[in-house]
């Protein structure tokens, strides 16, 4: 099989997975934002007790789910 033909199949496979290539993109960037905006809300924290603690890590099981 001659590497043309493999690599213009390998480049035909990627681009028909396209969407999933999106989907992580997306839930990437979107992970990223509220990361971002939660560091930069604890930057005003002096310290944590546990209800925010508790809280943060519900912010972190929605973020995931």
């Amino acid at each position: 099989m001659p590497f043309r033909s493999v690599s213009r199949d390998l480049w035909r496979s990627i681009a028909d997975q396209w969407p999933v290539y999106l989907a992580y993109f997306v839930s990437f960037s979107t992970i990223g934002a509220i990361w971002l905006a939660h560091t930069a809300i604890t930057e005003y924290l002096n310290q944590a007790n546990a209800i925010l603690v508790r809280l943060n890590l519900l912010l972190l099981l929605v973020v995931r789910v």
